[in-house]
């Protein structure tokens, strides 16, 4: 790569499924002194193609079954699988680094309020940090981590670094398979995994699905991205009483955490806190005038220290605006990160986090700003308002709902509405839900009355329709379930979606379905007595098509039901069979971690 022209603070693309070429490819890079731009090849081609502008990057590492899907771009393209023997051809030797610490590691793209992310970049020095305050902070050392969150998302960065830099086993699982909670288990047993790292909504999962008995190599986890229940506390304790529990906190500009809090003494009454500043951090709350505020008083958080990143790619005038001078330090050059959250001082000193100022928000721990999702929505045709919430469901999960008014009538259906949208963002900020209004409700000042909009309960009898009506079989498209397993399959739907009456048509990803609710049904399915795996569904997303899988199943495979062993169960038949070796595992000795270090300082 230093041939191709890679050096300090140069970004070299990465766009790799989950796999050992992702590791092959980050290290590489690093190695090389450059800064390498993680690339979720799962990103609309809009999104991918104006990151690669965004950041000039002269070089792009990918795999040869990904080149077709890519953008249009003038980046050199390496494969790091088709073309290893060319790569093989390379010196073994270290090669030779100009690049310090001040130097970049890697650029992080995260949610903007105009509908285009921004590039976060982050040194090696907060890298080197992040990481060192974890050894320090975690008493127990990693020995094999499973590997969960996506590589372009910043949680990647602690359980690759972490585990790395331990000399410990980096266990990654075919793609695709992070949503099934059941063979994220058998992975967890297979390789006797002691640490996980995910969002309290898919730890509270695998707690609510497995038997706890799978689990006893857990030792250490670690839930951020969303706010921590006292709930989620509560069963972990019960299921797990052996296993650490840990809620951080902390933003991409800030690498990765900034707070943890300890969650096995916690007092089940008070809500879940984000804990203290980790090592070398300093966490401000502040009122509008940047003056400290009491105990017990709302103030927005301030974040310094050693994770700061350096500001945001080609955005000097936000860069300024979200990264002040410190006026609290008598450090040279020392800076405020100014995060939007809200939080107060309880009387231990840990800090609670009360929410957001303006109107971003976190799902399934991606920060989203409500207002990119907004600005997209406005730029289809026939619509010429919108607002975007996140809404709560009486069951604890949240879900994003879209309110719509249009230019003319009819309305624009909502499959086309997600089809517009999934051309130009993420699937994880396509609301679940879209709801017409002839008009927005305005504050006596003329602005959006966000807390006058429906509430969810009028929300989710119609989510599918675009409208707000009682019930679905209002609709002509609508059809009654026809049999006991549509019948069935309707009512384990209709408890976890929230939605009281439902269609054998009705499509589960637009009834506002995701990975978490899949795993949900599966396992509220599997009670029944009724056999499919996730990826069966997402197949086949209506009651009608996955009727007749499940009819298929639960004939042929009814003497193999076995209530007592769920995680065989759903293994042995709706699985492929896997080898240890069908998981690649990436190792690192500390000789070779105290190498990685020095080439990269």
């Amino acid at each position: 790569m230093q041939r191709l022209g890679v050096g300090p603070d140069l970004p070299v693309a990465l766009c790799v499924e989950r796999s050992l070429e992702m590791i092959v490819g980050i290290l590489g890079i690093l190695k090389a002194g450059g800064a390498y731009l993680p690339l979720d090849p799962t990103y609309p081609p809009e999104n991918l193609a104006f990151m690669l502008e965004d950041a000039q990057v002269p070089v792009l590492l990918t795999q040869a079954r990904l080149v077709a899907d890519l953008p249009a771009h003038t980046a050199q393209t390496v494969c790091l699988d088709s073309d290893w023997h060319i790569i093989a051809q390379e010196s073994p030797e270290k090669p030779c680094s100009t690049s310090t610490l001040e130097n970049l590691a890697y650029i992080i793209y995260t949610s903007g309020s105009t509908g285009q992310p921004k590039g976060v970049l982050v040194t090696q020095q907060n890298l080197v940090h992040s990481t060192l305050a974890r050894i320090a902070y975690y008493s127990k050392p990693v020995t094999s981590f499973l590997l969960i969150p996506s590589f372009a998302f910043d949680s990647s960065v602690a359980c690759i670094f972490w585990t790395l830099c331990q000399g410990s086993t980096l266990v990654l699982f075919q793609e695709g398979s992070q949503r099934d909670i059941w063979q994220l288990t058998k992975l967890i047993v297979q390789h006797q995994v002691s640490h996980w790292l995910s969002v309290p909504s898919l730890y509270s999962t695998l707690l609510d699905t497995i038997d706890p008995d799978l689990l006893v190599s857990l030792h250490t986890v670690i839930v951020a991205g969303e706010s921590c229940a006292t709930e989620l506390v509560e069963r972990h304790r019960q299921l797990l009483p052996h296993t650490s529990l840990f809620n951080e906190y902390g933003p991409t500009e800030a690498t990765v955490w900034s707070s943890v809090y300890n969650c096995q003494n916690h007092d089940l009454k008070n809500s879940v806190p984000i804990g203290r500043p980790i090592a070398n951090t300093q966490i401000y709350l502040l009122d509008s005038h940047l003056q400290p505020v009491p105990i017990g008083v709302p103030g927005e958080v301030y974040i310094g220290g050693l994770g700061l990143a350096r500001g945001y790619l080609n955005r000097p005038e936000l860069t300024a605006q979200k990264f002040i001078a410190n006026p609290f330090s008598e450090e040279p050059n020392a800076r405020l990160y100014k995060t939007g959250d809200l939080g107060r001082y309880l009387p231990d000193g840990n800090i609670e986090f009360l929410g957001r100022i303006d109107h971003q928000v976190k799902l399934r721990g991606y920060r989203i700003e409500l207002t990119a999702i907004e600005a997209i929505l406005q730029q289809h045709p026939v619509v010429r308002e919108a607002v975007v919430t996140l809404r709560e469901e009486e069951s604890g999960s949240k879900r994003l709902v879209a309110y719509v008014v249009p230019q003319q009538k009819p309305a624009p259906a909502t499959n086309e509405l997600r089809s517009f949208l999934r051309q130009k963002l993420p699937e994880y900020m396509i609301p679940n839900a879209f709801v017409i209004l002839e008009e927005l409700p305005l504050t006596p000042s003329g602005k959006v009355d966000r807390q006058s909009l429906p509430a969810s309960e009028q929300v989710k009898s119609q989510p599918e329709m675009l409208v707000q009506e009682e019930s679905t079989a209002e609709q002509t498209n609508y059809v009654a379930p026809r049999t006991v397993v549509e019948e069935a399959l309707a009512t384990i739907w209709s408890q976890v979606l929230g939605i009281k009456l439902l269609g054998i048509h009705d499509n589960f990803l637009e009834l506002g379905g995701d990975s978490i609710q899949s795993i949900q049904v599966v396992a509220k399915a599997y009670e029944a007595g009724l056999k499919f795996s996730i990826n069966q569904l997402f197949e086949h997303l209506t009651i009608a098509e996955l009727a007749m899988v499940v009819e298929t199943i639960s004939v042929s495979q009814q003497e193999e039901r076995s209530p007592t062993a769920p995680i065989t169960h759903f293994s042995s038949i709706d699985t492929p069979s896997f080898t240890p070796s069908d998981f690649p595992e990436a190792e690192l000795t500390q000789e070779e971690l105290n190498k990685l270090l020095r080439n990269n300082t």
